[in-house]
């Protein structure tokens, strides 16, 4: 009997090892998926994030800020749509005439758009955060532009800084307000009469 039970412990034992070691490399192979998959759709905002957070934090992070996006509303009705092209179109047309301004007036009119779609605009790392979500690519280049926005409020920007700016936050209002739409960017769109 000491000898049946004996062999029951041990395997048993043996059995959970099993399980258990099959468990842990399980989940090493989910964790290294992961971390791929967010490395790959993130790009270099995987790379920041996880430098600033450390790797678990950050991949938290980022699997957050995708499930929020899952949430929020993603299309704006087109008369609204319509009403930010146009003022889309009258920034831009005012560039020449004032580029600081111009530029504080993009920032206005993407946080708007933002905002309309359900992104969290609190701050601008909550608004880049969004925005790495759908287009990672631009996230790292909206808060470069958010930079020279502030920057411009005390005078302190070239034009040709501000010019790049400007083209920056008509590549995100692109990115925010016609993302769902497939529709042609705001730089096609017609100039409005005088």
């Amino acid at each position: 009997m000491d000898l049946v039970l004996v062999v029951l412990v041990g395997a048993g034992t043996l059995l959970v090892g099993f399980v258990l070691a099959l468990w842990a490399t399980n989940a090493r192979a989910r964790a290294r998926a992961r971390t791929q998959r967010l490395r790959s759709y993130f790009g270099d905002e995987y790379r920041e994030i996880v430098e600033q957070r450390g790797r678990r934090k950050g991949e938290a992070e980022l699997e957050r800020r995708v499930r929020e996006n899952e949430l929020r509303p993603h299309r704006i009705a087109p008369d609204s749509r319509a009403g930010y092209t146009d003022r889309w179109r009258e920034i831009q047309y005012r560039f020449l005439d004032d580029p600081a301004a111009t530029v504080r007036a993009a920032e206005t009119l993407v946080v708007d758009v933002m905002s309309e779609r359900g992104f969290g605009v609190e701050d601008v790392h909550a608004r880049a955060g969004a925005l790495s979500v759908e287009r990672p690519d631009l996230a790292d280049l909206y808060r470069s532009a958010y930079d020279v926005h502030r920057r411009a409020e005390d005078g302190d920007q070239r034009i040709d800084e501000l010019f790049l700016t400007l083209r920056t936050y008509r590549a995100v209002f692109d990115a925010v307000l016609l993302r769902a739409q497939g529709e042609a960017s705001t730089a096609d769109a017609p100039a409005p009469e005088a």
